[in-house]
């Protein structure tokens, strides 16, 4: 899944990997499925590369790009999203309305998301 936390308390970062929180609430689910498109700033993160050099290589192969959703992940997004009552969005919308910035996501990342968003796009002509 992807999504948004917010996270306070006690509260111990990790670089730009991500962070632990003493308390963590859910803000919003996406639509968008990770596996769709290969972005080298996100998909190239310190974690992928750790797990190319000393996990199985079937690890790989399972996460990367192209990969197929589970059939069962939509409507569990959906459920998740009303058991937290919270929105659930595309990324393309959440960039359109501008709700990651009104969230305090960094412009950086913001970019990140544009870039895989891009990359997700359909090839003009498709219907």
């Amino acid at each position: 899944m992807l999504g948004l936390i917010v996270g306070w308390g006690m509260v111990a970062l990790h670089g730009s990997e991500g962070f632990r929180a003493q308390h963590a609430s859910v803000t919003c689910l996406f639509t968008d499925w990770a596996g769709s498109a290969a972005v080298p700033t996100l998909v190239d993160s310190r974690l992928e590369r750790w797990s190319r050099r000393w996990l199985d290589r079937g690890f790989d192969r399972h996460w990367s790009a192209g990969a197929e959703p589970d059939p069962k992940r939509l409507p569990a997004l959906v459920g998740a999203a009303r058991r937290y009552a919270v929105p659930l969005v595309s990324l393309r919308g959440a960039l359109r309305l501008r709700m990651l910035g009104e969230w305090g996501i960094p412009q950086r990342q913001i970019q990140e998301v544009e870039a895989w968003v891009a990359a997700t796009a359909a090839p003009a002509g498709d219907g």
